[in-house]
């Protein structure tokens, strides 16, 4: 059985080993979510449901679209994304690496703990990856660091 909803909807075989299948369902999730970008359109205040929707999934464009001193800023929203759309990630940190006014990049470090409960018992694991935006193209490079 699988772990991952996604998996299962793109007809993907698990892997057998629960842990690696874990850890690609985040990596996923987590590139998907730093891929969208959120909609510009306002809900208004008389629709409260909405907070817990995912209408807001995806990064805010806002954020991407200033200039590289607000890369702690975008470093927050990442931090505060993950932590809403992928909650089996825990203890997320998120460090702001380099800005690169070359290529208007902006460079982070993402890491966080997950945790698995199986028959055997509850195996725990840490994730990072690298990432890099590009505020002008708002193209993303992303991948999980093979050191964890």
């Amino acid at each position: 059985m699988s772990l991952d909803l996604l998996a299962n909807l793109l007809l993907e075989e698990p892997s057998g080993d629960d842990i690696n299948d874990l850890r690609d369902a985040i990596s996923r999730n987590i590139k998907i979510l730093l891929e969208t970008r959120k909609s510009l359109f306002i809900i208004p205040d008389e629709y409260p449901e909405t907070a817990a929707s995912n209408f807001d999934h995806g990064l805010d464009v806002w954020n991407m679209s200033h200039s590289l001193f607000h890369g702690n800023r975008l470093a927050r929203s990442l931090g505060d994304l993950i932590l809403r759309y992928e909650p089996r990630l825990k203890d997320v940190a998120i460090e702001l690496l380099s800005k690169s006014q070359e290529d208007n990049c902006l460079h982070f470090r993402i890491e966080g703990v997950f945790t698995l409960e199986h028959k055997d018992g509850i195996e725990t694991g840490t994730m990072t990856f690298q990432s890099a935006i590009n505020l002008t193209s708002h193209s993303l490079s992303f991948k999980e660091d093979p050191f964890d």
